[in-house]
């Protein structure tokens, strides 16, 4: 018997007028992260020109992590209707598989073609990265397989998941409510999101249906699931109250604490789930009924690189004097030939990720805060010194770096909204190329112009930009990078403008310098993901659009 083992170990920019290592990345120990946004994908199987097995073999599926020590991850199963062989050449495996698909990590695959029991003597492999897979058109991928000579491998993925920026519609009915002494309840709710805090925060308030103790309510509005959800879609973050309005005040009918998929699986089951309703000393006073619960997708995130969209990164370094004289050891532009510093560690470990991305492999760099050799300040300017900023790959991104810092002098003060501005002027040109753009601005952390800052970020709210800024150095202040980051609250200019979504992430190096690079890599862009979808639901992109 044939078996196929499928292991798993672990983008152009815009080209605009400048002038103006495990599967789940997440499991680290000694540090907390917050959730990432994962994309949960099934994949099919199916190969061409591998020599069909006889009448009494069979071709099997199975997924491992290839730096996993061998994890099984998925197999396909062996009954009879699994395998189908079509034509002279071609074999169709049915069973999903699923794999978790990560945008901040470097899932690299390999294909294993053998007979059952015989995974140490593969009969044919083939290699390829998940992140290819996700940015092919319609997420199918064709590979190459090692033998025989024209083999290939299609790897067809299928993205299930619900994003935060989906919208969710929902339908009550009750049944059950006890009639007063004079008349029937008039029966209406309140759908309440409890945070973490305890704290409720009202969704939805319904009208009132009338002396009925059976009442069916008029539909809710759509709501953000971003605005339901918790940590997942198994938390049950909605508290359902139900009240009876009386002539002097409102009684309560009970209430039920609610998940999203309580809410999902429940809707128009025959004969319908019912949800008692309690009050507080537990006494049933009646049921609660989903007539529907209707989820309207938003554009995701995989969506987005399926139609054909690429994720690039621009690179802007601070270049002020606060990172002390690059001749000192102590300062965090020191060229140190056994360990690369700060600035470039950034680089290396984003841009690897990003890369991926990137069809070109061409990268823009940018320098702030430096005298230049015509001894003139400049708040913005080409990190490779040349009218056009691209370099090739990630190395020449470095040399052009490491170039700069031989013939500039630090200088300063630091300005954040130069670099971003004349970024997102060429942002605005690369959306019409359905490129979306990665900022990564690496600073020791002072900024003299915060105000100008926040009123460029929010003008960039609808642009098809995110901003990560990295704080080098372990005794920086980055208070200022921290409210740039806008977590606890929203950015607002200084006309009153608030921002529509939160397009910046903070990452101080100092906290994941004691982890593997990768790590760090992980914590810079796991937001980005989350970050695209808001910005695709404020802009109104949707898929049948690109």
């Amino acid at each position: 018997m044939f078996s196929v083992l499928l292991f798993d170990s672990h983008s152009t920019f815009f080209k605009a007028n400048w002038e103006n290592q495990t599967h789940n990345p997440h499991n680290c120990e000694g540090c907390t992260m917050a959730a990432s946004t994962i994309t949960k994908v099934t994949v099919f199987l199916s190969c061409e020109g591998v020599p069909a097995p006889s009448s009494h073999k069979k071709l099997c599926v199975s997924l491992q992590e290839l730096n996993g020590g061998g994890q099984v991850i998925a197999n396909t199963t062996t009954l009879p209707n699994d395998m189908e062989i079509q034509g002279s050449s071609k074999i169709v495996f049915h069973t999903p598989l699923s794999v978790e698909y990560f945008f901040e990590t470097r899932q690299f695959m390999r294909v294993l073609v053998h007979e059952q029991g015989q995974q140490d003597h593969p009969l044919s492999h083939a290699t390829f990265q998940m992140s290819h897979v996700m940015t092919s058109r319609d997420l199918i991928k064709i590979v190459s397989l090692s033998y025989p000579a024209g083999a290939t491998m299609t790897i067809t993925a299928v993205d299930h998941s619900l994003t935060r920026e989906d919208l969710c519609s929902l339908k009550f009915r009750a049944e059950g409510f006890e009639e007063g002494c004079f008349s029937a309840p008039s029966p209406f709710f309140v759908l309440f999101r409890v945070l973490n805090t305890g704290q409720r925060v009202p969704l939805h308030k319904s009208d009132v249906s009338k002396s009925t103790c059976d009442p069916t309510w008029v539909g809710m509005p759509s709501i953000r699931l971003a605005e339901m959800i918790g940590r997942d879609l198994n938390e049950k973050t909605l508290d359902f109250r139900c009240y009876d309005k009386g002539m002097f005040g409102d009684s309560d009918l009970g209430h039920v604490m609610l998940s999203l998929n309580d809410l999902i699986s429940a809707s128009g089951q025959v004969p319908r789930v019912k949800f008692p309703l309690k009050t507080g000393n537990t006494i049933i006073t009646g049921h609660l009924s989903v007539e529907s619960c209707v989820i309207q997708h938003a554009m995701t995130f995989v969506n987005l690189l399926s139609s054909g969209w690429q994720v690039n990164m621009v690179a802007a370094v601070d270049f002020t004097a606060s990172n002390g004289d690059p001749r000192d050891h102590r300062s965090l532009h020191h060229m140190n030939t056994e360990t690369p510093n700060e600035y470039i560690q950034t680089i290396r470990s984003v841009g690897d990720i990003v890369m991926e991305y990137d069809s070109d492999k061409m990268v823009a760099g940018f320098g702030f805060g430096a005298e230049l050799p015509d001894k003139r300040t400049s708040h913005f300017f080409h990190l490779n010194m040349q009218p056009d900023p691209y370099v090739h790959q990630i190395d020449g991104l470095i040399a052009a770096y490491i170039h700069a810092l031989s013939i500039v002098k630090l200088s300063g003060p630091t300005y954040f909204a130069p670099t971003i501005r004349n970024v997102l002027n060429g942002v605005r040109q690369a959306e019409k190329d359905h490129v979306y753009t990665i900022l990564v601005m690496m600073t020791d952390g002072d900024i003299c112009d915060m105000d100008d800052t926040i009123d460029t970020l929010v003008e960039a709210d609808d642009a098809a930009l995110s901003v990560i800024i990295v704080g080098v150095g372990k005794e920086c202040d980055f208070r200022a990078m921290v409210q740039l980051d806008a977590d606890d609250s929203t950015l607002t200019s200084r006309k009153g403008r608030k921002s529509r979504r939160d397009l910046v992430q903070f990452v101080p190096m100092r906290e994941w310098a004691h982890l593997p690079p990768h790590r760090f890599a992980v914590e810079v862009l796991r937001e980005v993901p989350t970050q695209v979808e808001r910005w695709a639901a404020i802009t109104g992109i949707t898929a049948a659009a690109v």
